[in-house]
């Protein structure tokens, strides 16, 4: 079953191109991991999926029973000792 579907997604600020013609779908238990430089488009892509950001072309679908979070790379999380920010971002995000 797919939770998460993002298609032909496109984002530009101004004149500059960010995101062209993005697609890709998630099913249940997939993981995807999201790797480029500084500047590529990462964080857009993150908030054209939770609605952040509105795409100029293309469509976002997340499963009505599914719940999109993200855990910033330099955030700081009140973790209990023994706890991971993986164990975290899963207690957070179930």
């Amino acid at each position: 079953m797919t939770v998460i579907s993002v298609s032909n997604l496109s984002l530009s600020f101004g004149t500059v191109p960010v995101l062209q013609n993005i697609s890709f779908a998630l099913n249940e238990n997939d993981r995807l991991g999201v790797v480029g430089i500084n500047g590529s488009g990462k964080t857009s892509l993150f908030k054209l999926i939770l609605g952040e950001y509105t795409p100029d072309e293309g469509s976002v679908f997340i499963s009505k029973d599914k719940t999109v979070g993200v855990l910033e790379q330099n955030v700081s999380l009140d973790i209990a000792d023994g706890e991971t920010p993986l164990s975290f971002m899963y207690s957070a995000f179930p």
